[in-house]
């Protein structure tokens, strides 16, 4: 993810084929609107073992339409 705000200025978001987040790159991955991007944004790993980051956790679940 790192690399993607360092080399895009703007970022699309696909689930099953379909772009379901789009905007700045720094917009969606500071503050995602879909909760597919905030699941996926959720599921980075952190590097310190300090850190509890599971806490925040997001788990996407799609709505039966």
């Amino acid at each position: 993810m790192s690399v993607i705000r360092y080399m895009c200025d703007r970022v699309a978001v696909m689930y099953r084929g379909r772009i379901v987040e789009t905007g700045k790159t720094e917009d969606v991955t500071s503050a995602p609107q879909h909760a597919y991007t905030q699941a996926l944004l959720s599921a980075i790993p952190n590097p310190d073992p300090r850190a509890r980051r599971m806490q925040d956790r997001v788990r996407y679940q799609e709505s039966a339409s």
